[in-house]
């Protein structure tokens, strides 16, 4: 009896410990100099918004707490860097230097009005002319350290430690194309996610989620408008499938198969197409028949072509040959 008690003490005490301990809290701040005075930065957002060539355009928005920045509008007060670089990759990579591109880059500073004043508060702009931005790691954060000029020869120094928004404006280059039913889209650079033994003790479950070039997302990650298409795959190899032909099948068993399209609970999982509008799916439907051929694979780039049956009936059929982002 008295082992009993003791024990149900330990386990209550026990999860008052872990009830109590602190979650683990997120790093997000920094600040810069520009002409002797300080300014925090609280926030960081990344947007693709053009091409130079065979570069990305990427804008680096660092502001205060005072400032809000949507997908769609920008409001509030205090002093906001506004700067464009060059960029080989969709986004800042860790261990990358980032070249100015002066024409479009700015620091600007919004006044702060008080509630009723009517009075006209001038907002200031210094053209940022020269510079870059070195990004790196800490903490399992990305960090932002720059060193910027204007043209009236003020440096801007400072760095930022933390998490930060990623989004873009612009349609994506296409690398591949998806027809069903009427739709025919573009294919954007698509994720790989390796699974590990998700549905089966004796097969790697490989997931490729591709969208349409003329996709949307919000701030949050999550799409907007356009088409998202999945395949996901079984293959004994560790770190991404064979090449070869894949036939639609229900066994999560069966080698170099493509996995059919179906629900767990309210989870998509396999092979399936959805169309977004407005933030939310008008139409979607699971692969059921069919195949896909893995032309050629290795850590960066995919050659792929598919012919597939959805459960609406329509083929569905499709190329793609470029690269893909290996999520690990």
């Amino acid at each position: 009896m008295h082992n009993a008690q003791f024990t149900i003490i330990a386990v209550l005490l026990t999860l008052f410990l872990c009830s109590c301990e602190k979650e683990r809290k997120v790093v997000q701040g920094g600040s810069f100099t520009f002409q002797e005075s300080g300014y925090a930065i609280k926030r960081v957002k990344v947007e693709h918004t053009g091409y130079a060539e065979d570069d990305y355009v990427l804008r680096f928005l660092a502001y205060p707490t005072t400032y809000t920045v949507s997908e769609t509008s920008a409001s509030g007060y205090g002093a906001v860097i506004d700067a464009y670089f060059e960029s080989v990759t969709k986004d800042f990579e860790v261990g990358g230097t980032y070249y100015l591109q002066p024409d479009s880059s700015w620091l600007i500073v919004y006044p702060e009005i008080p509630k009723g004043d009517t009075t006209y508060h001038d907002t200031l702009y210094y053209h940022i002319v020269s510079g870059e931005l070195k990004v790196d790691s800490a903490d399992g954060y990305r960090t932002f350290n720059f060193g910027l000029m204007t043209e009236d020869g003020d440096s801007i120094v400072g760095s930022y430690l933390g998490e930060y928004t990623y989004n873009y404006t612009l349609d994506q280059r296409g690398y591949g194309e998806l027809a069903f039913d009427t739709i025919l889209c573009q294919l954007a650079m698509p994720m790989m996610m390796n699974w590990g033994h998700l549905f089966s003790e004796n097969r790697n479950y490989f997931e490729f989620t591709f969208y349409s070039t003329d996709s949307r997302f919000s701030d949050a990650g999550k799409i907007k408008s356009g088409v998202q298409f999945v395949i996901g795959v079984h293959d004994i190899q560790q770190e991404w499938p064979v090449e070869g032909d894949y036939l639609v099948s229900v066994n999560a068993d069966d080698a170099t198969s493509v996995y059919y399209g179906h629900k767990l609970k309210n989870t998509a999982w396999g092979t399936y197409w959805q169309m977004f509008y407005n933030g939310s799916a008008i139409g979607k439907a699971n692969v059921v028949e069919g195949s896909a051929k893995i032309i050629s694979i290795d850590e960066s780039s995919l050659n792929l072509t598919f012919t597939f049956i959805d459960q609406l009936g329509n083929e569905v059929v499709g190329v793609y040959d470029g690269p893909y982002f290996n999520e690990e």
